[in-house]
C-alpha cells in the first residue's frame, strides 16, 4: 500500500467494484483538501434506511442526551442524527448557522446566541427556543445534577458555582432577554470558548423535560426512549444493546432528509470481516486499523481514512510537580534530559518513515508538530520537524560534551561520567517490544546506552501513573494523547496542569501559554501567530518530539450513493446526515 503523508486532508481509499475478492484493481486516491468524498454510480433509490454498524467489546449504555452520556458508543449514535445546530470553522472552532448565531463579545466577557430562524424546530414540529439552552445550563448546575459536564469550564460561568450550591435560585451568568436570545457571562473570558468550553452548544426539549426531576432525568423516557431531536432523525424503536432505530426529521432545519432512517446495529469487533461480507451494514466508523489489510480486499466497500485527533510522541522528563491544591511544575535544570542537543540528537536518530512503514504498516504518518495538521491555520505549513538524520544527531552530541571516553561504543556525560537513560513506553503486544528494541537500536548508533524501564513494556496504566508520579525511574518515554477538538495546548504543557509529564516550564512558554488563552486570541492574525510562537519554542526547546499521527479508518457500502466523513473547510455549510442516497435497495455484498 503506497504510504499517504495526510497534511489538513481527509483520505478516501476507494477500491474498485468487481464482482469477487481475487484481482483487486489497485485502489484510486481521492483528495481534495481537507474534504473526503466518497462518490458511488448508481440510479438514487427514494428512501430507504442507512444502515450503520457500531463495533465494540461492550454495547451502547442507550443514554441519549447530551448532557448525560458516558459512554463514547451513545455518542456516535447521536451526534449526526439528533445534533447539528452550529457550524465548525476549518480550524474545528464553532460558528453561526443558518439558524443559530454564535456571537463571543470580548468587551464585556459574552457569549450570545440567537435563533435567526422559524426553520428551527424539534423533531414533533415545535419551536426551538432560547429556553430550551438555558435548561441545559440549568440541568448541568442543579445540586442534584450526576453527570459529567459541571467541570471547571461550567464553574467559569458567572453565577454557576452559586446556584450548584444552591445558594442562589437562578444562574446570574445565564440570560435570556426574550425567546430567541440566550447571553452567557464568564469570569473569565478566553477563545477556548470558540471550541464549546464553557459552552452548551445544542439546545435540550425543556417542555419535554420538565416535568421530570433532575434526580430522574438520566433514567427516564424522556433520555432513554424518546427523546426530541433538533437534528435530521429522531428515535422509534429501541432493542437496548442491541439495535437502535431512527426515522427521517421532517422538520429538520436543513432539510428534510432523503433517507427513510438510520439504523444502528451494535456488534463485537470480531464479526467485522463477517458483516463485511455479507453487505449488512452500510457504514462502519472507526474500524480496527489491525484488520486494514483485510478489509481493503472487499470490493463492495470504499474505505475512507482520515486523521485522527491524537499524536504520539516522545517525552523526557525534566523536573517534577510541586504543591497539592496549587500545584505547579519545577523545571530542573540539572537533570539528566536537561541538555537540549541530547533530547534533539534523541529525535534525529529515529527514521520515522520506517517505523510508520514497517511497524504500523502506513497506518500511521510521521507528525512534525504538536498542532495537529487539520487546523488549517493554527498549524505550521510543512514544518521540517526533526527528519532522520543520525549524523547530525551525533554532532549535536560531539558539540555538547557528550563523548565516548572509554571506546566501548557509548557516550560518557559532559562531566565524563557513565550516561545510561531509561526510557518507557506502553505495552502493546509484541510491536511495542519491537518497537522498542528499534528505539535503543538506533540511539546505540549515535552512541547512547539507552535501556527499558524494568526491562519490558510497561503496562498501560502503569506507564501513565509512573509519569503523573515522577518516578525516577523514566528518562525517556514514548506515550499518546488523544485530543478534544480544542487545540489549546496548555492543558498538556502548562506549568500548573498535572498532565504536563515532561515537568517543563519557561517564561517564554508560559507568557506564550496565556496569550493564546487571553481575549487577543479572539483575534484570527494574533491567535495564528500565538500558535505559531508555541511550535516554534516547542521545536528549538525540545521538551517532547512528535513523532506520529494516527489515522481513523471507516467503511462505506458500495450502495451510498454520496458520503462525506472530512474536516471542515470553514466555506461552506457542513455535509451532515440528512444529505445521504442510497442508489440501491441493500447493501452490497
Amino acid at each position: 500500500m503506497k504510504k499517504i503523508f495526510l497534511m489538513c486532508t481527509a483520505v478516501i481509499l476507494l477500491f474498485a467494484a468487481a464482482c469477487g475478492r481475487e484481482n483487486q484493481e489497485t485502489a484510486e486516491i481521492v483528495e481534495e483538501g481537507k474534504k473526503g468524498v466518497v462518490s458511488h454510480s448508481g440510479e438514487p433509490v427514494p428512501g430507504g434506511v442507512f444502515k450503520v454498524g457500531l463495533s465494540g467489546e461492550t454495547s451502547f449504555d442507550g443514554v441519549f442526551s447530551y448532557l448525560y452520556y458516558e459512554n463514547p458508543m451513545d455518542w456516535k449514535i447521536m451526534e449526526d442524527t439528533m445534533y447539528g445546530s452550529l457550524e465548525r470553522g476549518e480550524d474545528l472552532e464553532y460558528k453561526s448557522s443558518e439558524v443559530l448565531s454564535f456571537e463571543p463579545n470580548t468587551e464585556n466577557g459574552t457569549l450570545k446566541m440567537e435563533i435567526l430562524s422559524d426553520k428551527f424546530k424539534w423533531s414533533d414540529g415545535s419551536k426551538v427556543t432560547s429556553k430550551d439552552f438555558a435548561y441545559a445550563y440549568e440541568i448541568i448546575g442543579h445540586p442534584d445534577y450526576t453527570g459529567l459536564r459541571y467541570d471547571d469550564a461550567m464553574k467559569n460561568i458567572r453565577g454557576m458555582e452559586e446556584y450548584h450550591a444552591g445558594e442562589a435560585q437562578r444562574i446570574s451568568g445565564v440570560r435570556t432577554p426574550d425567546e430567541n436570545t440566550i447571553i452567557i457571562s464568564y469570569k473569565e473570558f478566553s477563545p477556548d470558548i470558540l471550541w464549546g468550553e464553557g459552552v452548551l452548544t445544542e439546545p435540550v426539549p425543556s417542555k419535554q423535560m420538565e416535568g421530570v426531576s433532575i434526580t430522574e432525568l438520566p433514567n427516564s423516557e424522556v433520555v432513554r426512549v424518546s427523546p426530541l431531536s433538533a437534528g435530521p432523525f429522531s428515535i422509534s424503536q429501541i432493542i437496548p444493546q442491541e439495535k437502535i432505530v431512527f426515522k427521517a426529521n421532517e422538520h429538520f432545519w436543513a432539510g428534510k432528509p432523503s433517507l427513510e432512517g438510520v439504523e444502528f446495529e451494535w456488534m463485537k469487533p470480531i464479526e467485522t470481516l463477517a458483516a463485511l461480507d455479507q453487505g449488512r451494514f452500510d457504514y462502519i466508523e472507526g474500524l480496527d486499523p489491525t484488520l486494514y489489510s483485510q478489509v481493503s480486499k472487499y470490493t463492495n466497500y470504499s474505505i475512507l481514512k482520515k486523521q485522527d485527533l491524537t499524536y504520539t510522541y516522545l517525552g523526557f522528563k525534566l523536573g517534577k510537580l510541586t504543591g497539592e491544591e496549587e500545584i505547579e511544575v519545577q523545571t530542573d535544570s540539572n537533570s539528566k534530559m536537561a541538555n537540549g542537543n541530547l533530547r534533539t540528537a534523541m529525535a534525529y536518530a529515529i527514521d520515522r518513515e520506517k517505523v510508520a512503514a514497517e511497524f504500523f504498516r502506513d497506518l500511521r504518518s510521521p507528525g512534525n508538530s504538536l498542532i495537529l495538521p487539520m487546523y488549517e491555520n493554527l498549524s505550521p505549513k510543512n514544518p521540517p520537524g526533526f527528519p532522520y538524520n543520525p549524523e547530525n544527531g551525533k554532532q549535536l552530541l560531539e558539540d555538547a560534551g557528550y563523548k565516548d571516553i572509554d571506546a566501548d561504543g557509548y557516550r560518557e556525560d559532559p562531566e565524563g561520567n557513565p550516561l545510561s537513560i531509561s526510557f518507557a513506553l506502553a505495552e502493546d503486544g509484541y510491536l511495542s517490544e519491537e518497537l522498542a528494541a528499534y528505539y535503543i537500536g538506533a540511539w546505540k548508533e549515535i552512541g547512547l546506552n539507552v535501556i527499558l524501564t524494568d526491562g519490558k513494556p510497561l503496562e498501560f496504566q502503569d506507564l501513565y501513573n509512573r509519569l503523573k508520579d515522577d518516578d525516577p525511574a523514566i528518562d525517556v518515554y514514548q506515550a499518546t494523547w488523544g485530543l478534544t477538538q480544542n487545540p489549546n495546548p496548555s492543558l498538556y504543557y502548562g506549568k500548573n496542569s498535572e498532565y504536563n509529564y515532561p515537568r517543563f516550564s519557561t517564561e517564554e512558554l508560559e507568557e506564550n501559554l496565556n496569550r493564546i488563552s487571553s481575549r487577543e486570541s479572539f483575534d484570527f492574525d494574533k491567535r495564528n501567530a500565538n500558535y505559531g510562537e508555541f511550535h516554534q519554542i516547542m521545536t528549538v526547546e525540545t521538551p517532547v518530539i512528535p513523532l506520529y499521527y494516527r489515522d481513523q479508518y471507516s467503511v462505506i457500502n458500495k450502495r451510498v450513493d454520496h458520503f462525506e466523513d472530512t474536516y471542515p473547510d470553514g466555506e461552506t455549510r457542513n455535509w451532515r446526515w440528512n444529505q445521504i442516497i442510497l442508489n440501491r435497495e441493500e447493501p452490497v455484498s
